[in-house]
Protein backbone atom coordinates (compact mmCIF):
# COMPACT_ATOMS: atom_id res chain seq x y z
CA UNK A 1 0.00 0.00 0.00
CA UNK A 2 2.75 2.32 0.83
CA UNK A 3 4.50 1.86 -2.09
CA UNK A 4 1.57 2.34 -4.28
CA UNK A 5 1.23 5.68 -2.74
CA UNK A 6 5.07 6.52 -3.55
CA UNK A 7 4.16 5.74 -6.56
CA UNK A 8 1.63 7.83 -7.26
CA UNK A 9 3.03 10.74 -5.60
CA UNK A 10 5.86 10.82 -8.19
CA UNK A 11 3.42 10.63 -11.09
CA UNK A 12 1.90 13.75 -9.50
CA UNK A 13 5.21 15.23 -8.76
CA UNK A 14 5.54 15.00 -12.77
CA UNK A 15 2.83 17.25 -13.42
CA UNK A 16 4.37 20.41 -14.20
CA UNK A 17 1.99 24.27 -14.09
CA UNK A 18 2.73 26.47 -17.15
CA UNK A 19 2.15 29.99 -17.68
CA UNK A 20 3.07 31.08 -21.13
CA UNK A 21 2.66 34.82 -21.02
CA UNK A 22 3.07 37.06 -23.63
CA UNK A 23 4.19 40.21 -22.97
CA UNK A 24 4.61 43.46 -25.92
CA UNK A 25 6.23 46.27 -27.43
CA UNK A 26 4.30 47.80 -30.32
CA UNK A 27 6.78 48.73 -32.90
CA UNK A 28 5.02 50.92 -35.72
CA UNK A 29 6.85 51.20 -38.88
CA UNK A 30 5.63 54.53 -40.99
CA UNK A 31 5.40 54.16 -44.78
CA UNK A 32 6.69 57.34 -45.94
CA UNK A 33 5.41 56.85 -49.66
CA UNK A 34 1.71 57.39 -48.53
CA UNK A 35 0.88 60.70 -46.99
CA UNK A 36 -2.56 59.06 -45.26
CA UNK A 37 -0.27 57.33 -42.81
CA UNK A 38 0.81 60.17 -41.59
CA UNK A 39 -0.20 59.76 -38.10
CA UNK A 40 -1.34 56.25 -38.17
CA UNK A 41 -0.74 54.59 -34.82
CA UNK A 42 -2.15 51.03 -33.91
CA UNK A 43 -2.13 49.71 -30.22
CA UNK A 44 -2.71 46.46 -29.44
CA UNK A 45 -4.28 44.32 -26.09
CA UNK A 46 -3.15 41.06 -25.08
CA UNK A 47 -3.99 37.90 -22.84
CA UNK A 48 -1.76 35.69 -21.37
CA UNK A 49 -1.86 31.85 -23.05
CA UNK A 50 -1.91 29.71 -20.27
CA UNK A 51 -1.00 25.99 -20.89
CA UNK A 52 -2.72 24.77 -17.57
CA UNK A 53 -1.29 21.30 -16.54
CA UNK A 54 1.51 19.97 -18.29
CA UNK A 55 1.72 15.94 -18.07
CA UNK A 56 5.29 14.77 -19.59
CA UNK A 57 4.12 10.88 -19.80
CA UNK A 58 0.86 11.71 -21.78
CA UNK A 59 1.45 10.53 -25.58
CA UNK A 60 -0.59 13.54 -26.44
CA UNK A 61 0.42 17.46 -27.14
CA UNK A 62 -1.14 19.52 -24.77
CA UNK A 63 -2.64 21.86 -27.22
CA UNK A 64 -6.37 22.75 -26.19
CA UNK A 65 -4.96 26.57 -25.40
CA UNK A 66 -5.49 29.56 -27.08
CA UNK A 67 -5.96 33.49 -26.62
CA UNK A 68 -6.64 36.83 -27.88
CA UNK A 69 -4.69 39.57 -29.67
CA UNK A 70 -6.56 42.44 -29.79
CA UNK A 71 -5.00 45.36 -32.57
CA UNK A 72 -6.56 48.67 -32.86
CA UNK A 73 -5.44 51.12 -35.97
CA UNK A 74 -6.66 54.64 -36.45
CA UNK A 75 -5.58 56.70 -39.67
CA UNK A 76 -4.83 60.00 -37.59
CA UNK A 77 -5.19 62.61 -40.16
CA UNK A 78 -3.49 61.97 -43.42
CA UNK A 79 -5.97 62.23 -46.62
CA UNK A 80 -5.99 59.62 -49.39
CA UNK A 81 -7.45 56.46 -50.73
CA UNK A 82 -4.38 54.94 -49.18
CA UNK A 83 -4.32 52.06 -46.23
CA UNK A 84 -1.69 50.12 -44.98
CA UNK A 85 -2.23 46.59 -44.12
CA UNK A 86 -0.66 46.25 -40.71
CA UNK A 87 1.86 42.74 -40.18
CA UNK A 88 1.73 41.52 -36.67
CA UNK A 89 4.80 39.09 -36.03
CA UNK A 90 5.69 37.24 -32.63
CA UNK A 91 9.66 36.91 -31.86
CA UNK A 92 11.10 34.02 -30.60
CA UNK A 93 10.76 34.50 -26.87
CA UNK A 94 13.90 33.31 -24.75
CA UNK A 95 14.63 30.88 -27.41
CA UNK A 96 17.24 31.19 -30.30
CA UNK A 97 15.20 30.54 -33.21
CA UNK A 98 11.32 29.40 -33.75
CA UNK A 99 11.44 25.80 -33.96
CA UNK A 100 10.41 25.85 -31.17
CA UNK A 101 10.59 28.38 -28.19
CA UNK A 102 11.11 27.37 -24.71
CA UNK A 103 9.37 27.74 -21.95
CA UNK A 104 11.79 28.64 -18.78
CA UNK A 105 11.52 27.32 -15.21
CA UNK A 106 14.74 28.54 -13.83
CA UNK A 107 17.44 26.52 -15.56
CA UNK A 108 14.78 23.80 -16.88
CA UNK A 109 12.85 24.12 -20.04
CA UNK A 110 10.04 22.98 -21.75
CA UNK A 111 9.56 23.32 -25.81
CA UNK A 112 6.62 24.96 -26.85
CA UNK A 113 5.18 26.53 -29.89
CA UNK A 114 2.45 29.54 -31.09
CA UNK A 115 0.13 29.00 -34.00
CA UNK A 116 -1.57 30.77 -36.61
CA UNK A 117 -4.67 28.62 -36.39
CA UNK A 118 -6.05 25.40 -34.91
CA UNK A 119 -4.69 22.99 -37.18
CA UNK A 120 -1.00 23.76 -35.14
CA UNK A 121 0.57 23.51 -38.71
CA UNK A 122 2.11 27.16 -39.08
CA UNK A 123 4.43 28.84 -36.73
CA UNK A 124 3.14 32.57 -35.89
CA UNK A 125 6.68 34.33 -36.18
CA UNK A 126 8.58 36.95 -38.23
CA UNK A 127 7.82 35.30 -41.70
CA UNK A 128 11.35 34.17 -41.66
CA UNK A 129 12.21 30.56 -42.33
CA UNK A 130 8.87 28.35 -42.17
CA UNK A 131 7.22 30.87 -39.82
CA UNK A 132 4.06 33.45 -40.88
CA UNK A 133 3.14 37.00 -39.78
CA UNK A 134 -0.60 37.57 -39.93
CA UNK A 135 -2.05 40.30 -41.47
CA UNK A 136 -4.80 43.35 -40.47
CA UNK A 137 -7.22 44.87 -42.29
CA UNK A 138 -8.10 48.65 -41.32
CA UNK A 139 -10.82 51.27 -42.31
CA UNK A 140 -9.21 53.28 -45.25
CA UNK A 141 -8.98 57.00 -43.93
CA UNK A 142 -11.30 59.33 -45.74
CA UNK A 143 -10.07 63.11 -46.13
CA UNK A 144 -9.15 64.46 -42.47
CA UNK A 145 -11.73 62.48 -40.46
CA UNK A 146 -9.57 59.80 -37.94
CA UNK A 147 -11.61 56.92 -38.47
CA UNK A 148 -9.87 53.56 -36.66
CA UNK A 149 -10.82 49.72 -36.80
CA UNK A 150 -10.04 46.83 -33.98
CA UNK A 151 -9.44 43.12 -34.94
CA UNK A 152 -9.02 40.39 -33.22
CA UNK A 153 -6.91 37.81 -33.76
CA UNK A 154 -6.49 34.00 -32.01
CA UNK A 155 -3.25 32.98 -30.88
CA UNK A 156 -2.98 28.87 -30.74
CA UNK A 157 -0.25 27.46 -27.87
CA UNK A 158 0.79 23.77 -27.89
CA UNK A 159 3.49 21.99 -25.84
CA UNK A 160 4.91 18.68 -27.64
CA UNK A 161 4.19 15.41 -25.61
CA UNK A 162 6.80 13.47 -24.76
CA UNK A 163 9.37 15.74 -22.75
CA UNK A 164 10.34 13.11 -20.28
CA UNK A 165 13.09 15.58 -18.38
CA UNK A 166 10.58 17.79 -17.67
CA UNK A 167 10.96 19.05 -13.97
CA UNK A 168 7.87 20.68 -11.77
CA UNK A 169 7.32 24.26 -11.78
CA UNK A 170 6.00 27.16 -13.28
CA UNK A 171 6.84 27.99 -16.71
CA UNK A 172 7.14 30.95 -18.81
CA UNK A 173 8.24 32.73 -21.60
CA UNK A 174 7.66 36.36 -23.11
CA UNK A 175 7.31 37.09 -26.87
CA UNK A 176 7.70 40.72 -28.22
CA UNK A 177 4.53 41.91 -30.58
CA UNK A 178 5.79 44.08 -33.44
CA UNK A 179 3.00 45.50 -36.09
CA UNK A 180 4.92 46.94 -39.19
CA UNK A 181 2.79 49.30 -41.43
Amino acid sequence: MMRTRLSDSRFFATLIRLQCALGFALLGVAHPAHAAWNNYTCSINSASLSFGTYNPLSSTPLSNNSASLTVTCSNGTGSGAATPNPSIALSSGSAASFSPRTLKSGSNSLNYNVFTESSYTTVWGDGTGSTATRSVTVNSPTGKATSSNSTSLTLYGRIPSGQLNAAAGNYSDTLTITVTY
